[in-house]
Parts: C-alpha cells; structure tokens; sequence
C-alpha cells in the first residue's frame, strides 16, 4: 500500500508470499514518526513480520489487525524537511518506450543513409568534372 501523511509517502506491504507457494497474511504495522516541535519530519510504516498469519484457499481465518506508533524527537526543522526524506520516485517503476527507441535509431540510420547518399553523388558529379 502506499498513502500520505502531511505530504510524506508511506509504503509498505499487508502480506507475502513465500517461493513455496503459501500466503502471509501482516496484521500488524508500527509506524515511526520524527517530530519536531508540532511538525511532523518523517514517517515510516515497518510490518511486523514475527506476527504473520497464514491463509490456506477455502479456509476462514480470524484475523485481528493492529498497529502501533513510536514518535522520536528530532533535530531537522521543517523547512528542511524535503532533504530529510527519500526521493519520492525510488518505488516508482519505470517505463521503457522500446518503440520509441526503436523509431529514433530507425531514423538516425535512414538519415545517415541519406545524407551519405547525398554526399557520394556530388563527390561522384565533381569527381567526374575533372
């Protein structure tokens, strides 16, 4: 999952699956808060992975979900909080546009081609002239 508190990206995940096969299911969450003064810096959201439960297919599980919060104090004003935080892309996945790159060489080459063309005509036309 990922939401926003006062502007901060939080990520973090519900469940897992291991190579096995078998799903996990996190209840629980303890989030991380850095505070300075009444402003809040950072926020991190950290699963607790000793408490995880497993689901099987057609079983009915009771599950109950918790979380908790731990606030450190800090030294980092507000105003410097953008430099305090992660880029806000690096989960971001990125996108290659092959054909994109595809067309560009495809025309670099016929561009090449035609301006070589060009260039061995007249080369050829002053060439024969002498």
């Amino acid at each position: 999952f990922r939401w926003y508190y006062d502007e901060i990206p939080l990520r973090g995940y519900v469940g897992e699956v291991t190579k096995g096969g078998e799903v996990y299911l996190l209840p629980s969450h303890q989030f991380q808060m850095e505070y300075n003064r009444d402003r809040v810096i950072d926020a991190v959201v950290v699963p607790d992975v000793t408490k995880k439960v497993l689901l099987k297919a057609n079983t009915p599980v009771e599950v109950a979900f918790e979380y908790g919060v731990k606030w450190k104090e800090t030294d980092v004003t507000f105003e410097d909080r953008p430099a305090h935080q992660p880029s806000s892309h690096e989960d971001e996945t990125i996108e290659i546009q092959w054909f994109s790159i595809v067309n560009s060489c495809v025309l670099v080459v016929l561009l090449t081609g035609f301006v070589v063309y060009i260039v061995m005509k007249v080369l050829r036309k002053e060439i024969s002239t002498e």
